[in-house]
């Protein structure tokens, strides 16, 4: 165990499952005596301080409207892969980068005053306030690896639901994806180069990160078209974080369950 303390400041996206996920990690830290800081939305205020986290806190001037976003989209999931890709993705992305270009600002003076050793993001959508700050940081990557890896061409193309032994396919739905992200690409890299960050890969709205990249995903899972994996690629089980939640089990559950 290192016996220099860090300063990790972790800048999740703005919803319980990312914050969740890093919880499970900032804990681990914190048990070993570095520092966690979070970087939250105000919506989240006060929420980590109970488990011995510092909190930062940012916001937007107006407050995001997902749950209008996603009531409008919402049945689109209806609808065969390459529809859900143009009218939910491209969509909800789109919005990820505006909220992100406003807190650009706010990110850069929580980084100025945390001064942390390392930075832990989870982030879809690039942010060079973080990714090109000159500290080291970390891509924890909370959703299914295949979206991480974008467009992997050992393994379908994701939100495809294509199989992996039929290849025929696949070819055709990254082209369509590809055009449907293009304008947003060109967006999200314009945006990246103008803030002096090297420009992201074709199709990538999130660079990897060249220190280490964490993904959750189940071993029974694993995509052995994948490995090795290089080495700045770590997969964890689960995230398990402490909570002061209970869950009661319904009785009509219960009633059903096996005896040991």
């Amino acid at each position: 165990m290192t016996t220099r303390k860090l300063t990790v400041l972790f800048t999740p996206l703005n919803g319980w499952a990312h914050i969740n996920a890093s919880h499970g990690l900032a804990e681990e830290l914190k048990r070993r005596g570095h520092r966690v800081v979070f970087a939250v939305d105000k919506a989240f205020k006060g929420k980590l301080l109970p488990f011995g986290f510092e909190e930062c806190i940012h916001g937007l001037k107006v407050d995001g409207d997902w749950p209008q976003v996603v009531k409008k989209i919402v049945q689109c999931f209806k609808e065969e892969p390459i529809v859900i890709v143009e009218k939910f993705l491209v969509i909800t992305m789109t919005k990820m980068f505006a909220d992100n270009k406003e807190r650009e600002a706010q990110y850069k003076e929580i980084i100025e005053k945390v001064k942390p050793d390392l930075i832990v993001t989870d982030n879809y959508v690039n942010m060079p306030t973080i990714t090109n700050c000159g500290i080291p940081w970390v891509w924890l990557y909370a959703a299914a690896v295949p979206f991480a890896l974008n467009d992997d061409d050992r393994i379908p193309p994701p939100w495809a639901g294509l199989p992996l032994h039929d290849r025929k396919d696949w070819a055709k739905f990254r082209e369509r994806r590809q055009k449907l992200y293009y304008n947003l690409h060109k967006q999200i890299n314009e945006y990246t180069v103008e803030k002096g960050a090297p420009k992201l890969v074709e199709g990538r709205l999130h660079p990897l990160s060249p220190y280490l990249n964490i993904y959750f995903w189940p071993k029974e899972f694993e995509y052995s078209e994948l490995q090795p994996m290089s080495d700045n690629w770590v997969r964890v089980e689960s995230f398990i974080r402490t909570t002061n939640d209970t869950f009661d089990i319904p009785a009509q559950l219960q009633a059903h369950r096996p005896a040991d």
